[in-house]
């Protein structure tokens, strides 16, 4: 019997297979290699982090709308959250238009067109929550400006 060691000529067939191809979100040395305006890219990088934190920014404004109606001061972030998110999404869907390369379908779990497609919900939910923490205070408003009108 022949124990000895066969020489390593050949390929090891264990190796991860190589594929050529164009770089996916954030293996590039540039953060954004297909966002070609330094403008759009500013855009781009404020539209996933304001996505990221919007269960901060609802947060703060329920907070700020509860202390607001129980003292009967004004409650900025109830006016504020639903049209920021808003101008968002408008400018998420500009983007998502103008760059169809940050839409492709199976971009890596981390990689910008990843964190670009999940923000667009994170952006609707903020949305939604802003608005709807933004229609009772406008009804209270109107209701103490028409209560005081029949009073006088």
């Amino acid at each position: 019997m022949d124990f000895s060691r066969r020489p390593m000529n050949q390929e090891n067939p264990y190796a991860p297979p190589t594929i050529a191809s164009a770089p996916i979100g954030g293996q590039s040395n540039q953060p954004f290699p297909f966002v070609t305006d330094s403008a759009d890219r500013m855009i781009l990088k404020e539209v996933i982090r304001d996505a990221g934190q919007f269960w901060v920014a609802i947060a703060l404004c329920l907070s700020c709308s509860a202390i607001a109606l129980g003292n009967s001061c004004s409650a900025i972030g109830a006016f504020i959250i639903p049209f920021w998110y808003l101008a968002r999404l408008l400018q998420w869907n500009r983007l998502a238009k103008q760059y169809p390369d940050l839409m492709l379908r199976g971009a890596p779990p981390g990689s910008i067109q990843a964190k670009f497609q999940s923000s667009q919900w994170k952006l609707i939910v903020g949305m939604i929550a802003g608005a709807c923490i933004f229609a009772p205070f406008v009804f209270y408003i109107i209701l103490l400006i028409v209560s005081g009108a029949f009073a006088s």
